[in-house]
């Protein structure tokens, strides 16, 4: 059998682009270290959004409004001329502010609103901008009628603007643990209330949270509670149209959308079934072309995506792939059945990539799109990427081909034979890259993204797991010397992780693919210089050390 054996230029090539990002992990390793020295000097750092779903605490601001900010406040124009009504459309009447949470001052509030909804909201436009903004200025401007529902909803827009970014300083931390904790005060009260939008609007704000988050519970539970307040409301049907203006109307099928995104992404996270049903819907898509451009993305050369539009069609496939090959139903189907059942689903994720605009798709999109959106774009590839996975029973949540892989190549002096070969997919190489792909895509994001590090966890595992099977059954292929060391940086994570966490399955993956990276490195007789696997060159998996050990 021919093995590939690197060159000295191929060595060269994969460490020069390794010390071209020296710079950047010296930096991250560096605040790792701070991060720790702090936990160490100041109790335990505080646990964000894993702990929060189970806390009350409440913890306010104190206001620190002037005449300048209120006068900002009521300078609305002719649409904001008359006393503010609640959010639920019921006159509050008698004044609460005394009983009512305080907020930052409206200068420290203003602009972290407002880089909010110019980058994550019109992404995913959980809220509309001129209300939110209208609800804002009421509450500086008429204390005698705030209401917790808004106070609630600003402390959720703040934590949305911070929830990819809190890990970049101690203090941020304490600010978001501080704006979940404020939310989490009031919830009962407003779900136990009459059922309002803004209401449904604050809980999925929360869900948004806890789903960037190393334990799904608390996310699986709000959205349980979520899409029974959607359906509550009749978000899911345009029966009721008729009863609310145009903007509202739109608005109403948006959160919509939205909760059914995160019911489906939640339920592939978490291996169980979606709350709402596909029969059970008749709005319309978010619109292909928006008028305020809400859910689209532009390339630098002008191409444009509709994101949001895309992930309601992949949540759809989500959900189609859970009742299709993994209900009870379904496992009870006949083979050929399960079969069929199984080329539908590939043919339908299939069409929905062909689907994407060129420069948005994943071998692509890092040097063509801003780099802000590609937290989004990462988690959407990653996705498509589990999901294909999940068809060929090969993703982080099906660990026993895994064993079977481990027991084909047992007791086997070369580790590359034919028995092993037919374990693997049909499409293998294609998996392969597509895994490649996405770390590359993954690694391009902004750094200290906790909340991306753990919405694409599950894809990630899928990754290191095909790229090191990958090694071990095709040890000549060309990009082994980047692929050895992202799986050894990956081993070096979970090991961390284990300690951290001591989850079971993150034990299981790190056994089997240290297992099979030793009989990998066998098959390969050409090694590289003794500095290429330089501790210091532990590129992504350092990264994603970092935010996991701060997010965690």
């Amino acid at each position: 059998m021919h093995l590939y054996r690197p060159d000295e230029g191929d060595w060269r090539q994969a460490k020069s682009a390794l010390n071209r990002s020296l710079k950047k992990i010296e930096m991250l390793e560096a605040r790792l270290a701070q991060l720790e020295a702090q936990n160490d000097q100041r109790h335990p750092l505080p646990q964000t959004t894993q702990d929060l779903a189970v806390k009350s605490t409440e913890v306010s601001f104190q206001s620190q409004g002037s005449d300048e900010e209120q006068l900002w406040a009521l300078h609305t124009g002719s649409s904001f001329n008359h006393c503010p009504t609640s959010p639920t459309g019921q006159n509050p009447g008698i004044s609460q502010g005394a009983n009512i949470k305080t907020l930052p001052s409206l200068r420290h509030v203003l602009p972290t609103v407002e880089d909010y909804f110019q980058s994550s909201n019109q992404i995913l436009p959980l809220f509309e901008r001129e209300a939110f903004m209208k609800m804002l200025r009421s509450w500086y401007a008429y204390p005698a009628y705030r209401k917790p529902d808004v106070w609630a909803a600003v402390n959720v827009v703040l934590a949305l603007a911070n929830r990819h970014s809190y890990a970049s300083s101690f203090e941020e931390t304490q600010n978001m643990q501080r704006y979940i904790s404020n939310v989490q005060s009031v919830l009962n009260q407003l779900v136990i209330n009459e059922p309002s939008l803004l209401a449904l609007q604050i809980v999925l704000g929360l869900v948004l949270v806890f789903h960037g988050s190393s334990d799904q519970g608390p996310a699986s539970i709000m959205i349980a509670t979520a899409m029974r307040l959607a359906q509550t409301l009749k978000l899911h049907t345009n029966s009721e149209d008729g009863n609310f203006e145009p903007a509202e109307t739109l608005q109403r099928t948006r959160v919509f959308w939205i909760a059914f995104i995160l019911d489906r992404d939640l339920a592939m996270r978490t291996s169980q079934p979606p709350i709402h049903q596909d029969s059970d819907i008749d709005v319309e898509l978010p619109n292909l072309n928006p008028i305020d451009n809400a859910g689209l993305i532009f390339s630098f050369s002008g191409q444009v995506f509709n994101y949001f539009r895309s992930r309601v069609q992949l949540a759809y496939i989500e959900g189609k792939l859970y009742s299709m090959l993994m209900s009870v139903r379904a496992l009870k189907l006949p083979e050929h059945v399960r079969g069929q059942n199984t080329l539908r689903i590939r043919t339908m994720l299939e069409n929905w990539q062909k689907a994407i605009p060129t420069d948005f798709q994943p071998h692509l999109v890092a040097g063509t799109v801003s780099t802000e959106y590609l937290r989004f774009l990462s988690l959407m590839h990653y996705t498509h990427l589990q999901l294909v996975a999940t068809t060929h029973h090969t993703d982080s949540h099906h660990l026993e081909w895994m064993q079977e892989i481990l027991n084909c190549s047992k007791g086997q002096s070369l580790p590359v034979r034919s028995d092993l070969a037919t374990r693997l997919p049909s499409c293998w190489d294609k998996l392969v890259v597509q895994a490649r792909t996405c770390m590359h895509l993954y690694a391009a994001t902004p750094e200290n993204d906790s909340a991306l590090t753990w919405l694409v966890s599950c894809g990630y595992l899928t990754s290191i797991m095909f790229i090191t099977v990958n090694n071990l059954a095709c040890p000549d292929n060309p990009c082994r010397p980047t692929d050895q060391s992202n799986v050894d940086s990956a081993l070096l994570l979970l090991d961390r992780l284990i300690k951290a966490t001591d989850d079971g399955r993150l034990k299981r993956i790190h056994g089997a693919c240290r297992e099979l990276n030793d009989k990998a490195r066998h098959a390969v007789p050409s090694h590289p210089p003794d500095d290429f696997l330089n501790p210091r060159d532990w590129s992504l998996a350092t990264r994603m050390l970092l935010i996991l050990v701060v997010g965690t």
